[in-house]
């Protein structure tokens, strides 16, 4: 429904039948009651705020054009101090949109404003992000984490047959809603600081040494040793990581100091499970949980696909 902004006359036609005037959407008919717009960004209504973080901010927001519902992202450009950040976001965003999985979220547009700030918009996930839930519940039954790892795994290793890293695996990018029929389901967000490579040739990689992409808790060594030198298996380790705090609710590597945390990866092995915790679990899936967390990427298990066949093979264990 179209409503004429002079006379107010609704419609379903450009051009207001009583007084001529151009039409425009009635942005009423795409909110609820309950909810009232903050603003319009682009062709972009806001409708409430979902977050806050060191880079921007994020927003439950409508896309007028496409009349469905977004998550939209603002980011401070002035809180980036990395001059290739503009060409990595837009690789990122071209990247994603490749990318067509259940467990990886969409992403429908970038682009910089006229204030600097830039705008990233991807589909809006109604669930809960996985680190409210660790901190919430503490550890997971281990049926959930095989279950879960195993979406998260297959997500992986589609993005990276495809060409895309994340570079940023952890609890806060991975949200759980409920699919269609009431299953829950990981989606994997944030692909924008992914490294695009394979169909973009001859170009400067702007992911340059001296930039540390990625949060440390989770980083894989070698990431954070280079991170323009990183392939899949430093996703893997990032989602070992994960694993080991859904398992336990505990970061095998977190400190309380930024420089130790690196140490920690860099230097460190993951402790053991608690034995409560490894009582509960097929021996196999210990196994595979340390050859992820291996600091060699070259002795950790090599893709998501072997992860899945490894976790099918032992499906019947728990």
């Amino acid at each position: 429904m179209r409503i004429c902004p002079l006379c107010g006359t609704t419609t379903h036609v450009r051009i207001c039948p009583v007084c001529g005037t151009p039409t425009v959407l009635d942005t009423q008919e795409f909110i609820s009651d309950e909810e009232e717009p903050a603003g319009v960004i682009d062709h972009y209504m806001l409708i409430k705020e979902l977050g806050e973080g060191g880079m921007g901010k994020v927003f439950l927001a409508k896309d007028i054009r496409k009349s469905r519902k977004v998550a939209l992202k603002l980011i401070n450009p002035r809180k980036i101090n990395d001059p290739h950040a503009v060409t990595r976001a837009r690789r990122g965003v071209l990247a994603c949109a490749s990318l067509n999985h259940p467990n990886i979220v969409e992403v429908y547009d970038f682009k910089v404003l006229e204030n600097g700030e830039w705008l990233i918009a991807m589909r809006y996930i109604n669930g809960t992000p996985l680190d409210q839930l660790i901190r919430k519940h503490g550890r997971f039954k281990p049926s959930a984490v095989m279950y879960l790892l195993e979406k998260l795994a297959d997500a992986l290793n589609y993005a990276h047959n495809k060409g895309v890293v994340h570079r940023d695996i952890k609890p806060s990018n991975i949200i759980l809603e409920r699919d269609s029929s009431g299953r829950i389901q990981p989606v994997i967000t944030d692909f924008e600081v992914a490294k695009w490579f394979g169909s973009i040739d001859n170009q400067t990689d702007p992911t340059q040494k001296g930039f540390l992409i990625g949060t440390p808790s989770y980083m894989s060594p070698e990431q954070i040793m280079s991170s323009g030198e990183v392939d899949g298996r430093s996703d893997i380790y990032s989602l070992g990581v994960v694993t080991y705090e859904m398992l336990t609710g505990i970061n095998p590597f977190r400190r309380p100091d930024t420089i130790d945390t690196i140490k920690a990866q860099l230097h460190i092995a993951p402790p053991p499970l608690p034995e409560e915790v490894k009582r509960e679990l097929p021996p196999p899936f210990v196994m595979l949980l340390f050859r992820m967390l291996a600091k060699d990427r070259d002795r950790r298990i090599q893709s998501g696909k072997s992860i899945v066949k490894a976790l099918k093979a032992m499906s019947s264990m728990v």
